[in-house]
């Protein structure tokens, strides 16, 4: 969702280009991301590829090929189940055009429907220095 907090994409980049392994904490923003508000599942509705909300957002991170490692947190078997069916199906690389487009539509959306900016996840690696 905010890929400018913390190290964000810039800091991603960066430590991958350093030969660092970067690990990716509460990609699902606590849950936000999975259970989306009705606005913006009609988004995702639309969306020629069905996935499940969870699943958009977990491959748009596994699409990234710096990104080494995804860590969600699962409270049931049936998220268990679907992160890794998600992982399965995961290839950096792998969005297109379309795909790419209803992410940017989705980040939009968030910010002009949340009164708040929800937290970031975390993009565990260094932050850049200059």
């Amino acid at each position: 969702m905010d890929t400018e907090n913390q190290a964000g994409t810039r800091g991603l980049k960066l430590a991958a280009a350093r030969g660092l392994a970067v690990v990716i904490m509460e990609p699902l923003l606590g849950g936000r991301l999975a259970n989306p508000p009705a606005p913006i599942r009609e988004v995702i509705e639309r969306a020629s590829v069905k996935r499940s909300p969870a699943d958009w957002a977990l491959q748009w991170l596994w699409d990234q090929p710096e990104v080494s490692v995804v860590l969600s947190g699962m409270s049931n078997l049936d998220q268990v189940n679907a992160n890794l069916d998600s992982a399965a199906h995961a290839r950096s690389h792998s969005f297109q055009a379309a795909d790419v487009k209803l992410i940017a539509d989705l980040r939009q959306k968030y910010r002009n429907e949340l009164p708040f900016p929800a937290p970031s996840a975390t993009i565990a690696c260094p932050a850049p220095t200059e």
